[in-house]
């Protein structure tokens, strides 16, 4: 049965192959009138031409292809890019809004940053990166912190230098008046002490009067020993080279040595009295006084 089927069955067709020859040329992109893009290529069998293509819409192809993927990228944030065919500016894109008014590539803003063309057979369109502002590097918000630190610094220098002249010319402005000061303090009594002693020299003072005359001259001299030891101890203050040896001494015994520092500057012989004040009663031990010295009789006051 097998071979009766075989038998019956009828023979393959022979295969046939048709040959023909044919030159297909490279795509060629071009702008039709239009605006819209044109791709085509040449194709030619047995000696006849064929053109095969495609038109593509400019502003879908533009918007989807170049401005998405630029958008997409962080170089969009700081620079712009303009779409140009043939130095045609056909679009432009930036960080901000569309800019598709550009006539040329020379109206682009900011310096030029890279040019190049699409591959082929999109080679005839350009495209150009201009850059309008750099981004900061990796190390931008650190030299910023330090510029910043470092221009707070300066300014404070240079405010504690301001501060410090004008705390110099201050001082040096009291120490002026200071030696005025005491260059009159100290002519005062010498004027005073040559005056008296040129008097009694010439014998010009009657004998009644000499003695008042030697004492206003003695004080006139514990005034400018006076004098001299203040502006001493001054120095030593200056100079932090004072010691102090505090003591304890009774109220009544300090106001007994003011009494007589007040009495010895009060007895003058232009006074119109020479009475001192009347003596202040202090009880003994009723309060006390640490003094540095004996000369110096004020500084803390205790009481018991």
């Amino acid at each position: 049965m097998a071979v009766a089927r075989n038998a019956a069955a009828p023979a393959p067709a022979p295969l046939r192959v048709a040959t023909f020859q044919s030159e297909i040329d490279p795509f060629e992109f071009a702008r039709l009138d239009s605006g819209d893009f044109v791709l085509y290529r040449k194709v030619w069998r047995d000696g006849q031409r064929y053109i095969q293509g495609l038109i593509i819409e400019s502003g879908p192809f533009l918007r989807e292809a170049i401005e998405a993927e630029f958008r997409a990228t962080a170089l969009s944030r700081m620079s712009e890019l303009a779409v140009a065919h043939r130095g045609e500016v056909l679009a432009a894109y930036s960080g901000g809004a569309d800019r598709e008014y550009l006539s040329s590539a020379r109206e682009m803003q900011g310096d030029l940053l890279y040019r190049t063309r699409l591959a082929a057979p999109l080679d005839g369109l350009e495209l150009i990166f201009t850059v309008t502002r750099l981004p900061a590097g990796p190390g931008g918000a650190l030299v910023g912190w330090l510029a910043a630190i470092l221009g707070v610094v300066l300014c404070g220098g240079f405010y504690l230098m301001y501060r410090l002249g004008l705390r110099q010319i201050q001082l040096a402005r009291q120490q002026q008046d200071f030696i005025s000061a005491v260059s009159h303090e100290l002519k005062t009594p010498l004027t005073s002490i040559r005056m008296y002693g040129e008097m009694l020299r010439a014998g010009w003072v009657a004998e009644d009067k000499k003695a008042t005359y030697y004492d206003f001259i003695y004080s006139e001299s514990e005034r400018l020993s006076r004098l001299i030891a203040n502006v001493l101890q001054l120095a030593r203050l200056s100079r932090n080279g004072l010691e102090l040896a505090p003591r304890v001494m009774p109220v009544a015994e300090l106001m007994d040595n003011l009494r007589s520092k007040v009495a010895a500057q009060g007895s003058r012989p232009d006074s119109s009295s020479s009475s001192t004040p009347a003596p202040t009663r202090t009880k003994p031990g009723c309060a006390w006084i640490r003094t540095p010295s004996r000369r110096s009789p004020s500084t803390w006051w205790t009481t018991p």
